[in-house]
């Protein structure tokens, strides 16, 4: 009893060695801790219902709701400690507020459609049907151009036939009446006039039959040409029924829509913001109690151990550049009696090597004033590197001048 109760002290953010020893604030800082871990339980199985809607794997579904829900524990925790240390960071409140309505109100769509299964269902066959329908005059209107184009075509020859047809027959009957006398010429019998006649409908029986022959391929070509764009628009169409048929998640919300709409009640309607209400306040009950059962005690002590840590903090960072200061200041002591001490032990070695340079100066004829003035700075006189550098270069630019 007292490890869980130390793990849910942990979880509510506590620290166990200090709550421990409040006898108020350990028994409220348990009470967080257990709606906390409840809210992560439930976190973790709503995520884990959403995504198995959305994923064919209840595996991968079931390791993104335990990720989701981890995800809101943690959070939870880190604002309930802050709270506990008595920062309330009213930024951070509020999109703890605003991130449990939006997982309110997006977690309990599939969890109204899970409870009013049937009903969706038989609604989403209803814009399945229309969605069919709308699919096929979408596919009509596609190739519609193609197919009146090829309805005129044939439509275009067999007015061609007909016309010819109607003139056939047309000189056939005059051939006939011709023939038994009871029009024409009114002579009966095959004579001049029923000749003429007869070679007239013979030579437009031979046209009719040549363009019929000629006509006839074109006309296959269309028909067969249509029969193929029907069949084309029928496999499509049976494709994307058979793809619609699964109720997939879309087509479930869309139905959910539609019976939000169509209820005149409003019984659907406010169970679902009920339900959306009852899920964003899940949500916040960890935090919510947290604000309920304060833990003064413990803020108290947190905060003489910070106020203690930031004393010693300060002391310790005093103690360090006092040290740093007093040892500046013996260093520079210890290096100015280091420094005369030098200068005194070699006033007898600078004067001999003074008299050195100076003889030197008078033995020599070539030497000039300005060389033994060189060789005396680079020897005796203390300057900085820049001075010695330039030193350097007019001396070697004397010699080099002298030389030449």
């Amino acid at each position: 009893m007292k490890t869980f109760q130390r793990i849910l002290w942990t979880i509510s953010g506590h620290q166990h060695d200090i709550i421990c020893e409040t006898k108020v604030d350990n028994y409220r800082a348990t009470i967080v801790g257990a709606i906390l871990l409840m809210v992560g339980i439930y976190a973790t199985l709503a995520w884990t219902f959403f995504f198995s809607l959305v994923m064919t794997s209840f595996f991968t579904a079931m390791v993104c709701g335990l990720f989701a829900g981890f995800f809101i524990l943690l959070f939870d925790r880190a604002l309930i400690c802050s709270i506990s240390y008595g920062q309330k960071n009213i930024w951070a409140l509020s999109f703890r507020f605003t991130l449990a309505l939006i997982l309110g109100v997006f977690l309990s769509q599939p969890i109204i459609l899970k409870l009013y299964e049937p009903d969706i269902k038989r609604e989403a066959v209803i814009l399945i049907d229309k969605k069919n329908q709308e699919r096929r005059s979408e596919l009509d209107k596609l190739y519609s151009t193609e197919v009146n184009n090829l309805k005129d075509r044939r439509t275009l020859i067999f007015n061609k036939l007909s016309e010819k047809q109607k003139q056939l027959i047309t000189n056939e009957e005059a051939f006939m009446k011709e023939m038994d006398g009871s029009a024409g010429t009114g002579r009966w019998g095959y004579n001049t006039v029923s000749q003429k006649k007869e070679s007239i409908y013979k030579k437009d029986l031979s046209e009719y039959e040549q363009l019929k022959k000629e006509t006839e391929p074109d006309v296959k070509r269309i028909d067969a040409r249509i029969d193929t764009i029907q069949t084309l628009i029928n496999t499509q169409l049976s494709g994307f029924e058979k793809s619609t048929q699964n109720q997939g998640f879309l087509i479930q919300a869309e139905a959910l829509q539609s019976l939000l709409i169509k209820d005149t009640t409003h019984i659907l309607r406010n169970r679902y913001y009920l339900l959306m209400v009852i899920l964003t306040l899940i949500e916040l009950s960890a935090l919510i109690s947290k604000l309920i059962l304060d833990t003064p005690s413990y803020s108290k002590r947190v905060g003489y151990i910070l106020e203690k840590e930031m004393k010693e903090t300060a002391m310790d960072k005093e103690i360090i550049f006092s040290k740093l200061n007093r040892y500046t200041e013996l260093t520079l002591v210890r290096e100015r009696i280091i420094v005369e001490e030098f200068f005194e032990k070699t006033n007898t070695t600078k004067d001999k090597k003074l008299d050195k340079i100076v003889d030197d100066w008078n033995a020599s004829e070539e030497q000039t004033y300005h060389n033994t003035w060189g060789i005396l700075n680079n020897k005796l006189i203390i300057h900085s590197d820049q001075h010695n550098h330039e030193s350097r270069t007019q001396n070697q630019f004397d010699d080099e001048a002298q030389k030449s």
